[in-house]
């Protein structure tokens, strides 16, 4: 997978971004390759989840690479979930105004998520994901071989996005989830991989930097998603709060007479078997504050809301509407 890096870069160096569980495991094996590969490799290390998507730890990155003397043409590249492609993209897109740069996700919500797009940003005190930039990498390699090995609730975990792109496009894979066990899920990953990726190309080939509301609908579910990250001081993973954001948003599709009952019914059930996400009872009135900062807004909040499979729409509810 590392040959294809030479067919984009020709430098010397490359400053390899990742985290500490990942360098424990990785670091020597990735070392090796790349120096038979005739690269010199320098490696900046963080500490692994949400709570390193912050400011200081992306000045102390920038300080190293400056003590490095690391130049603009240079490669940095970032190997790890998508915390990683996330915080390591936006230390990218800024160090001298833009470093070159490759992502090798490592985690299947990075594969069809995070590294896939060009968003890259860093977390605030108040909300998720709120300082960032659209920075498309040189290259993104995506590695089936590193998510088989990953542990069952790292499945669980990128499953909550599968689930969306089934219910954004209607292509078989919303039927075969709904037939399918957590094994043969597992057992049909990289046609998974390859699916999600087509979907997402889908709606942001034309609005990479989500000015015309076609990339937006790619946030099904992450509004009150994201919210309940916040809210619960990131103890939950990213996919079960996605879980539960597309059962909240269909829920709110019934009171308004947007989606049926039975579509809620049926995305519930997919997402409870796979073990995606639990029933919780959401009180969305907790999350107000969290919602309006996410979207920067008022009285109304942009919801990317469904009316049936495949057939996503944006609507404005009021925030007494949830209240």
């Amino acid at each position: 997978m590392c040959n294809f890096i030479a067919d984009v870069y020709n430098g010397q160096r490359i400053f390899v971004g990742t985290d500490k569980n990942l360098f424990a495991f990785y670091g020597e094996p990735l070392k090796r390759v790349l120096a038979q590969l005739g690269f010199e490799s320098i490696f900046v290390v963080i500490e692994p989840g949400e709570a390193s998507k912050n400011f200081n730890n992306i000045r102390d990155v920038c300080e190293v690479l400056a003590k490095n003397k690391c130049r603009r043409d240079e490669l940095l590249l970032a190997f790890g979930g998508g915390v990683v492609t996330d915080f390591f993209g936006f230390v990218a897109a800024i160090y001298m105004r833009g470093l070159r740069c490759i992502l090798m996700p490592s985690s299947l919500l990075a594969q069809i998520d995070a590294a896939i797009g060009g968003k890259v940003a860093v977390n605030l005190s108040v909300s998720k994901n709120l300082v960032g930039a659209f920075y498309n990498p040189d290259l993104v390699l995506c590695n089936l071989a590193l998510i088989e090995k990953l542990p069952k609730k790292e499945i669980l975990n990128g499953l909550g996005e599968v689930v969306k792109y089934a219910l954004l496009y209607d292509s078989w894979l919303w039927p075969f989830l709904k037939r399918s066990t957590l094994a043969s899920v597992c057992e049909n990953l990289e046609v998974i991989v390859k699916e999600c990726i087509k979907i997402k190309q889908l709606f942001i080939s034309e609005d990479l930097c989500e000015k015309n509301g076609q990339r937006v609908m790619l946030n099904l579910g992450h509004t009150i998603g994201h919210a309940l990250e916040k809210h619960l001081n990131y103890e939950k993973n990213h996919g079960e709060c996605v879980g539960n954001g597309l059962i909240e948003v269909l829920k709110l599709g019934v009171g308004c007479g947007l989606n049926t009952q039975l579509l809620l019914e049926e995305v519930s059930g997919v997402l409870f078997r796979l073990g995606v996400c639990k029933e919780l009872d959401i009180d969305l009135l907790l999350l107000k504050d969290y919602i309006l900062r996410d979207k920067k807004t008022t009285n109304v909040i942009n919801f990317v809301m469904l009316s049936d499979v495949g057939k996503p729409i944006l609507k404005q509810l009021n925030l007494f509407f949830i209240s």
